[in-house]
């Protein structure tokens, strides 16, 4: 029996979405602490290298056109415009097999090149040759993850998110089982050097984009009804404004994904130099700059997954209502995606903050750089998360433009701080690994407050409704902040790694009770879910 797909509301799919990239992303995290301690040091450099300049070209492969595809696809299904629909996804995915082969070629053929550019100045640890393979080796994913991404966008426009959110839980399951195994036989068993089996856990990502695409065809393949493809007598309209349609929306995200991928590339040479200056060894070098540009950032990954849910589903709901000028709703989803952003990724934030070192402790055991830049870490993503909703929604407003000024704004006023704040913060005898980190943080706060100034000005918002959620939220905040922090004092962190997993976990439900006991009773819980949604879990839980 053919299993039947349904279309989700704006509700329904930011939590199908937030519950698939958590369970991708906690599968992600729970896979870093085996995978890390199989390669360690002699393998994380290459490994995070390889992943950056991945990320590069799966941007300009990716980024801008799967997400069209499904803003532009939503726009034309409220138009009742299905013929046209079907004409931009196969427009969309005709240019995102060319771009993907164009791209696929030149981590080939460049990948020494690319190697070169970060270690040229470098005589210990990695060498060019090992980055230069590793490249390579991911360079295979972009022949299949940008035709994935496409049929995820397709099934976002027309509102089907239970489908699309599941396979990224199979893409990675798929993609940690391969790596894994794959990875243990080659250095434990086979006794082959750490960078094979780093080889191994890069082409996993190969496999599991590939198994993802199959559930996802299948699922297409077998709800054909469930997608509208017009009458005869439609009219359809030309290949040239539905190409211009999606240019106008792609061309923003990809420019922007694409300045952003560059710009991580440039800092991490930029701060591989700057640390070399103030006195920091080739090896620290290299195994700091992966802390933070692979290791740390997965740590945060779970607050991350919020925002990528809600930035996956906000696009085609406001983009259905912008389009038939229905602008009262259009604030109100804003207002509530930035409420629920709030009432989760603050409390964690918090919560990660203050057991940053034994949290550290249990992915990757003890490392003398590690929880201070985990700490960094924290802070800036919990900007980004606000940063990412705010780009897409204003995205989704016909605003691309300020949206490609105020990322390449803020990435210049990073990239021109990073060296400043690295010889700064040596100076003062603070930290200077923690540099780069405190200009990100810097930059983008500038990038939030003009996203949000951007935002009012062109559908004359008002954000009143998200600071009262904010004033409401203050005393829970208050209140599980004095409990975790007093149970970290009276209760130091446990040696052993797996004890020290239950410790956190009594500690992290201490204060999600105390938060949640308080936000029911002040009602800014139901202020951002609502009354009945709140209480129907309530019953189920037997709590109501």
């Amino acid at each position: 029996m053919k299993n039947k797909i349904k279309k989700n509301s704006f509700a329904e799919s930011t939590f199908i979405s937030y519950f698939a990239i958590v369970a991708s992303k906690v599968l992600g995290v729970l896979y870093n602490i085996p995978f890390y301690d199989l390669i360690g040091n002699a393998g994380d450099f290459i490994y995070s290298i390889a992943y950056q300049i991945y990320a590069l070209f799966l941007d300009i492969s990716t980024s801008g056109i799967p997400t069209a595809i499904s803003i532009v696809i939503g726009h034309y299904n409220s138009l009742e415009k299905y013929k046209t629909k079907e004409r931009a996804y196969s427009l969309g995915l005709k240019a995102i097999l060319t771009i993907s082969a164009v791209s696929f070629l030149f981590m080939e053929l460049g990948a020494e090149v690319i190697a070169r550019f970060y270690l040229s100045s470098m005589k210990e640890g990695a060498t060019i040759a090992d980055v230069a393979s590793g490249i390579r080796v991911i360079g295979f994913c972009i022949l299949i993850v940008p035709l994935l991404s496409i049929r995820r966008g397709y099934l976002q426009g027309h509102k089907f998110f239970e489908v699309s959110s599941f396979s990224q839980i199979i893409e990675q399951f798929i993609r940690i089982f391969v790596a894994l195994i794959g990875s243990y036989i080659i250095i434990k068993v086979v006794k082959m050097d750490v960078k094979y089996g780093v080889y191994i856990a890069l082409l996993a990502a190969t496999i599991g984009a590939l198994a993802a695409f199959i559930y996802i065809d299948v699922n297409i393949r077998n709800n054909r009804k469930a997608f509208p493809r017009g009458k005869a007598d439609e009219k359809v309209d030309s290949t040239r404004q539905i190409a211009l349609k999606i240019l106008s929306y792609c061309a923003t995200i990809t420019l922007v994904s694409i300045v952003s991928s560059v710009y991580n590339i440039i800092d991490t040479k930029l701060m591989l130099e700057g640390l070399r200056k103030v006195g920091y060894s080739d090896i620290d070098n290299q195994h700091i700059s992966s802390l933070i540009s692979s290791w740390v950032p997965k740590m945060t990954e779970v607050m991350g997954a919020l925002a990528m849910a809600m930035t996956s589903s906000i696009a085609p709901h406001i983009a259905d209502s912008f389009a038939r000028n229905d602008l009262k709703d259009v604030r109100a989803k804003i207002n509530k995606g930035i409420s629920i952003l709030m009432i989760i990724t603050i409390p964690m934030m918090i919560g990660m903050f203050v057991f940053s070192d034994p949290y550290f402790r249990i992915f990757y055991g003890y490392d003398q750089y590690g929880p201070s830049l985990f700490r960094v870490n924290v802070i800036f993503n919990l900007i980004v998360c606000y940063t990412m909703v705010l780009s897409m929604t204003l995205q989704s407003l016909n605003q691309g433009k300020k949206v490609v000024f105020v990322t390449i704004f803020s990435i210049v006023i990073n990239t021109a701080g990073d060296l400043p704040f690295i010889y700064l913060l040596n100076y003062l005898g603070l930290p200077a690994h923690l540099g780069a980190g405190v200009s990100s943080i810097v930059a983008e706060l500038i990038k939030l407050v003009l996203l949000l100034k951007y935002i009012s000005s062109t559908i004359d918002m008002d954000y009143k409704a998200s600071a009262k959620v904010l004033l409401k939220e203050l005393v829970p905040l208050l209140a599980m902040s004095v409990v975790i922090i007093t149970l970290r004092l009276i209760w130091p962190p446990v040696e052993s790694r797996l004890l020290l997993v239950g410790q956190l976990g009594i500690c992290a439900l201490a204060g999600i009770i105390v938060f949640i006991i308080l936000g029911l009773h002040n009602g800014v819980i139901y202020d951002v879910f609502g009354r009945s949604t709140v209480e129907k879990i309530l019953k189920k839980i037997h709590l109501a």
